[in-house]
């Protein structure tokens, strides 16, 4: 059976595996949820908005480019690198 996959646009990490055929479906409903994550950078202070998510724990902001982390954990770490907490 096909697979299909959901990743980062900024990272490339896979998010979400299914049935290739199931992908359609399962974006129609990422969209049509009303979850919508927001995120204030605080580097520049840009509202990120997420559609299809209740909270994010790393995003690229989308108007400076800069990577904001707001968790650590082993499967960040394992993406991102160890946080460098300066």
């Amino acid at each position: 059976m096909e697979q299909g996959y959901f990743e980062c646009n900024d990272c490339d990490a896979v998010i979400r595996t299914m049935p290739a055929a199931a992908l359609r479906v399962a974006l129609s409903e990422m969209e049509a949820s009303l979850e919508i994550a927001t995120e204030k950078c605080p580097a520049c202070g840009h509202v990120n908005l997420f559609p299809g998510f209740s909270q994010m724990e790393v995003y690229t902001c989308r108007e400076c480019g800069k990577l904001i982390r707001l968790a650590d954990g082993p499967d960040i770490d394992q993406i991102f690198g160890p946080a460098n907490n300066d």
